[in-house]
């Protein structure tokens, strides 16, 4: 899937989220779900970089990650540094089974 970063915030010296938005279709995610990245650049062998959801599902409007740089982090360091609003991301659909089930009656949940 395509997703177009719609928003930017810096949040800390490093640290960034981005607010995003898919082109075509919709993204439906569970808290406790991640994002998958792909990248492909030219002249290196393509990689990929998952990031956790920022966002809550069913609160906020656009989905968002929040990505801190890291050294040696080639994805991390450009999310952070080159990555603007309007720029297009490559993702795979969400993905992680760290989630609660959808439960019919409030409950408290020890964890």
């Amino acid at each position: 899937m395509k997703l177009k970063i719609l928003e930017k915030i810096q949040e800390i010296p490093g640290a960034v989220t981005l607010v995003l938005e898919p082109i075509e279709g919709s993204l439906n995610y569970q808290s406790g779900q991640f994002l998958t990245l792909l990248f492909n650049w030219a002249g290196q062998k393509p990689f990929r970089r998952s990031y956790s959801f920022s966002s809550t599902p069913g609160i906020d409007l656009h989905p968002s990650i929040t990505v801190k740089r890291t050294t040696n982090g080639q994805a991390s360091r450009y999310l952070v540094a080159e990555a603007a609003v309007g720029d297009t991301l490559e993702a795979i659909e969400p993905a992680g089974q760290f989630v609660l089930p959808d439960y019919k009656q409030p409950r408290d949940i020890f964890l």
